[in-house]
């Protein structure tokens, strides 16, 4: 079965490059079927590149768009929304935070040091 796999800037979500298959995919970016595989049904980044990977007929939503999570900073006090980032490392990236720490924040609720708690959501179609 061969499935498109496409490849996505993570920064700003435009399509880089489509293949003909996983195994081409593979072939071109010199990994593994299997580690690819892992990318694409684990969401993760490849290689700190800021590039992720979707099956072509899996994603696309209603809107024709790729589905993303978004990362939210926010005021714990009135929920007002600092600032919205499409991944924790271009969060970290912008705001010179630790991934570390921006991650932690998502996953135990906590606040940062400064006080910002962190989200992740979901891209909603309209």
């Amino acid at each position: 079965m061969n499935k498109p796999v496409i490849e996505i800037n993570a920064f700003n979500g435009a399509i880089e490059r489509i293949f003909y298959s996983l195994k081409s995919a593979s072939i071109e970016l010199n990994i593994s079927t299997t580690k690819l595989n892992n990318l694409i049904l684990f969401g993760l980044l490849y290689n700190r590149k800021y590039y992720t990977f979707f099956y072509k007929e899996d994603n696309p939503n209603q809107c024709g768009e790729l589905n993303f999570s978004y990362i939210e900073q926010y005021n714990p006090y009135n929920n007002e929304i600092i600032n919205q980032f499409k991944t924790i490392t271009e969060a970290a990236k912008e705001l010179n935070y630790s991934r570390n720490v921006i991650s932690k924040c998502i996953h135990t609720g906590e606040p940062d040091k400064y006080g910002y708690c962190w989200r992740k959501l979901n891209k909603r179609c309209n």
